[in-house]
């Protein structure tokens, strides 16, 4: 008998925009520790958000587009202030200029020294588009992952990409 994979999450779904919105939210939360709890709550209001615009069915199986992503970060925002009186504070750099990947990662470098501090990231992978969470970046300018789909980090510019064919890179306009 042929040995089956089980399937992970993002096997069959195209939900890491979703997870990148509430992982986002727990980083830029602190010092508020959002339980288990609180997120299961902000994942089921970013999916009624969604089922209300009749989108839910659409990004569950291709996947998320930047207005939707602003949309859940503006539904995040309101939820945010309504259980624990804060507010989250969301921008797109790149949204009409054209960032080199150096530029961007620069600029995430700079966004995440500060506290309480994510952001959302577009990522590149054989298997397909991904959106992801930045945490930190290294000195090496390498990006370091809270990711939904167990990737752990991006690494930086100074690769060559002959050597990294099959790796995961930086969207830099998807910052």
């Amino acid at each position: 008998t042929m040995k089956l994979p089980p399937f992970q999450q993002g096997g069959l779904d195209s939900l890491c925009g979703l997870y990148a919105v509430v992982n986002a939210v727990r980083l830029s939360a602190q010092p508020i520790r959002l339980s288990s709890e609180s997120c299961c709550e902000l994942f089921e209001v970013l999916t009624g958000a969604l089922d209300a615009q009749k989108k839910l069915h659409k990004m569950l199986i291709e996947g998320l587009v930047y207005p939707a992503l602003s949309h859940l970060l503006h539904t995040a925002d309101h939820w945010l202030k309504d259980e624990f009186d804060t507010s989250l504070h969301y921008r797109r750099p790149y949204h009409t200029r054209r960032p080199t990947k150096s530029g961007a990662i620069n600029l995430l470098a700079q966004h995440l020294a500060n506290p309480r501090t994510a952001a959302i990231v577009g990522l590149n992978h054989p298997e397909g588009g991904h959106w992801s969470v930045a945490s930190a970046v290294t000195r090496g300018g390498s990006i370091v992952l809270f990711d939904s789909n167990k990737r752990r980090l991006v690494r930086g510019q100074s690769q060559n990409r002959s050597s990294v064919r099959n790796a995961t890179e930086l969207y830099p306009r998807q910052v």
